[in-house]
């Protein structure tokens, strides 16, 4: 199901030639709308996991393996909270591709609190139910990660996206 619809997305964007700053680019469009939407719906037990996954990255900032599954389960949580299934496991295939294709790239402690802190500024958007603080705080987020991606990681963000051997 989900796993079929990570995979299926991650070959069709190989054959198409996406890049690492394409899927990027297409979660600055979708992200925001999505804190935007959650941002009326979110329970107190969404807003409590949220803030959970904050505090286990920067319990550790340099345990990227850590970092990845809680970064993975905020937007994951995020993306739930619209009541939405399409919109979940789009933002969940959306994020297999971005961290498979991320893999092997560092995140070091400074960038990992920084995330952190960005997550943390969503968090606290959401909780105030204002729709637009929760995606104009999301959307920063993204441009940030944009742009590291861009700057730390120029061949990766502009190469096209590789999954099967050989390729």
């Amino acid at each position: 199901q989900t796993t079929d619809m990570r995979e299926a997305l991650a070959l069709i964007l190989q054959f198409r030639s996406a890049t690492l700053g394409d899927v990027i680019g297409a979660r600055i469009l979708l992200e925001p709308a999505i804190a935007a939407a959650a941002a009326l719906r979110m329970t107190k037990k969404d807003l409590r996991t949220l803030r959970e996954t904050v505090e286990i990255m920067l319990e550790d900032v340099t345990d990227e393996v850590t970092f990845s599954v809680q970064y993975n389960r905020f937007h994951s949580v995020l993306a739930d909270a619209v009541g939405n299934s399409v919109v979940a496991v789009l933002v969940d295939s959306l994020h297999f591709v971005d961290l498979g294709r991320a893999d092997g790239l560092e995140f070091r402690p400074q960038i990992i609190a920084r995330v952190a802190r960005a997550h943390l500024e969503i968090v606290e958007a959401l909780q105030t139910r204002d729709a637009t603080l929760a995606a104009e705080a999301m959307h920063r987020h993204l441009v940030g990660a944009k742009t590291y991606y861009a700057q730390r990681f120029p061949e990766a963000y502009n190469s096209p996206l590789r999954w099967l051997d050989g390729e």
